[in-house]
């Protein structure tokens, strides 16, 4: 959402998220903490005319970025510092993970800050060497407050269940719903004092209870299926249209598709039967397929 007076118009859409929402917290001192997507000089440079501190992480190829501290060499563990020349409260760092990345390619970090020095501190841990790990403030201050965000996303990453086909209001869909999903686990946890429940199992038991409350009885049939549960159903050959290349078109058989029945070389069993009387006109062996689709209702479908 934008302030339609913000005056912000001419401003990079993820600047102008962040200054719009921390419209009503200018002025008051307060720290603004965001990632790599957000950050950049202007946006630093646009909180300290407001009264408001800026830290994150930074890419380093965002316009006005500090090109000097890019090319730095650094050893595990190292840091380098710049200070802004047009706003000495402009503090940029890129530091050296004292752990690399697979095949031994270096973790490199760019952060910015108008709130903290360029001063590093003890961690409290040490390498395999056993020498001790020491980050700048800025780093421990970040990890610090966006910890929560983090754990947020890593909780719900290892329950994926968006998939690269759906829709993107879909992936909003399920993810407002894995959200709420994992604030019930957490209310949960606080109320009943079960930290054992993992968020997997917890979630298992709400589709489970939703599941059993949804039950429907034993001798329901759908109204989809009633169509084809009535009126004279006979095997067909499917015929293929005039400017069809293939002249004997065929379908996977829905029976044998639902049975995961497939030939030897893992390809589902077609036929050139269907049913015309059936809504979808399904492709079903003549056989007990016909016999079996044609007689439940809910049995596959």
């Amino acid at each position: 959402m934008f302030y339609d007076d913000d005056g912000n118009e001419g401003m990079p859409t993820t600047e102008r998220i962040s200054a719009s929402l921390m419209v009503p917290y200018f002025y008051k001192n307060h720290i603004l903490f965001t990632d790599n997507f957000y950050t950049s000089p202007s946006l630093a440079e646009y909180f300290l005319n407001h009264g408001t501190h800026l830290c994150g992480t930074v890419r380093s190829n965002r316009k006005h970025f500090c090109k000097d501290i890019i090319d730095v060499a650094l050893e595990k563990g190292e840091a380098s510092f710049y200070r802004s020349t047009n706003n000495n409260k402009i503090v940029v760092s890129k530091y050296r993970a004292a752990k690399d990345k697979s095949g031994n390619k270096p973790k490199i970090v760019f952060l910015l800050s108008t709130c903290h020095s360029a001063i590093m501190s003890e961690t409290g841990q040490a390498n395999k060497d056993g020498v001790a790990i020491r980050k700048s403030t800025m780093i421990k201050s970040y990890n610090s407050h966006m910890g929560g965000v983090d754990m947020v996303d890593q909780q719900l990453h290892n329950i994926d269940v968006l998939r690269k086909h759906y829709k993107w209001y879909k992936k909003v869909a399920f993810r407002l719903i894995m959200q709420a999903v994992l604030n019930s686990h957490k209310l949960f946890q606080f109320r009943t004092g079960n930290e054992k429940k993992t968020f997997l199992e917890f979630l298992q038991d709400v589709i489970a209870s939703l599941a059993k409350q949804n039950e429907l009885p034993q001798n329901y049939v759908p109204d989809d299926g009633r169509e084809r549960l009535t009126g004279r159903h006979f095997p067909s050959v499917q015929v293929a249209d005039e400017d069809a290349k293939d002249k004997r078109p065929s379908k996977n058989c829905r029976v044998c598709y639902a049975k995961n029945k497939r030939t030897d070389k893992g390809r589902p069993l077609k036929t050139v039967y269907i049913c015309e009387k059936c809504p979808s006109q399904p492709g079903l062996h003549p056989d007990k397929c016909f016999e079996i689709y044609i007689s439940y209702s809910r049995a596959f479908w």
